[in-house]
């Protein structure tokens, strides 16, 4: 699944709390913010009435220090430069324009650079993959008779002049239309997803300091409580299954493909993959607003 299915149980969740504690005191269960902050954060991130806002001015290095967005960048440009790239049958970007974008190293995969996979296909690259597809959500690319090109939007905002507002395009397609359960093999809900705003509101607050992955999910949990309902028992519990998909989904493949913390973070253990440590990088405060 591609496209994000938005649930609406927070939305109630919110009502139901508005109508009849209108004066309750929500700082313990969502770090401080009242019940209408949490509203517009989790339906309206990085509009103006938002907690967490998109900066009004990213200069170029910034930019040039995102991963995801300089893929994205990077793959607009090959189709600008060639016109025209044939895919695969399977409507798939050729191995060549795949080793081409991996060589910029944006986003170093970890099977293809232990040697376990070889870059042969698309899906063997998560990451290139993901921008290419959201490149075709934002409507930058198209797909037409086995062919990839740019569209008129596309070839704008490719311009030098407007690398901000492709930015924003990338970020805001990759947060609210591309499904982050795409890449994974976890129940399609939006678990990190809905609401990502609000992890990054916590990852202001906190990533001062250095914490584990855990320290997050259980935070966003206390908002979301319904995301662990989607995870079988199974051999693992669903609250473990939750806190490992948290930590792919918004950590792994949000927060480090984004820049907003580094690359390499430690774990305790490999067992316990998702009590990685991290903080916050300079990049969550030149690219949001938090007000």
């Amino acid at each position: 699944m591609v496209f994000v299915v938005k649930t609406t149980w927070i939305n109630s969740f919110i009502r139901k709390l508005f109508i009849m504690h209108p004066n309750i005191d929500t700082s313990d269960i969502f770090e401080g913010l009242s019940v209408s902050e949490i509203y517009q954060l989790v339906n309206y991130p990085l509009t103006p009435h938002s907690k967490v806002q998109i900066a009004s001015e990213i200069d170029n290095a910034t930019l040039a220090r995102i991963p995801f967005f300089r893929i994205a960048e990077e793959f607009l440009k090959i189709i600008q430069r060639d016109e025209v790239i044939k895919l695969t049958p399977l409507g798939a970007l050729p191995k060549k324009y795949m080793v081409e974008l991996y060589s910029y190293k944006f986003i170093e995969d970890y099977m293809i650079e232990s040697g376990i996979t070889k870059l042969t296909r698309e899906q063997d690259c998560n990451s290139i993959q993901s921008a290419r597809i959201v490149c075709e959500l934002a409507g930058l690319a198209k797909k037409a008779n086995g062919q990839q090109t740019l569209t008129k939007k596309g070839k704008e905002l490719i311009k030098p002049e407007n690398r901000q507002k492709l930015y924003f395009s990338i970020l805001s397609t990759f947060t609210e239309v591309f499904s982050w359960g795409f890449n994974d093999a976890y129940p399609e809900d939006p678990v990190g997803q809905e609401g990502w705003a609000y992890s990054v509101y916590l990852l202001n607050k906190y990533g001062g300091d250095e914490h584990a992955s855990y320290f997050y999910s259980e935070k966003y949990l206390k908002l979301l409580p319904h995301s662990t309902q989607c995870f079988d028992e199974g051999i693992i519990d669903s609250l473990s299954s939750f806190h490992s998909c948290y930590h792919i989904r918004t950590v792994e493949r949000f927060f480090v493909w984004f820049g907003f913390i580094p690359t390499k973070v430690t774990r305790t253990s490999l067992r316990d993959s998702h009590n990685h440590f991290f903080y916050a990088t300079d990049l969550v405060h030149k690219v949001f607003v938090f007000v």
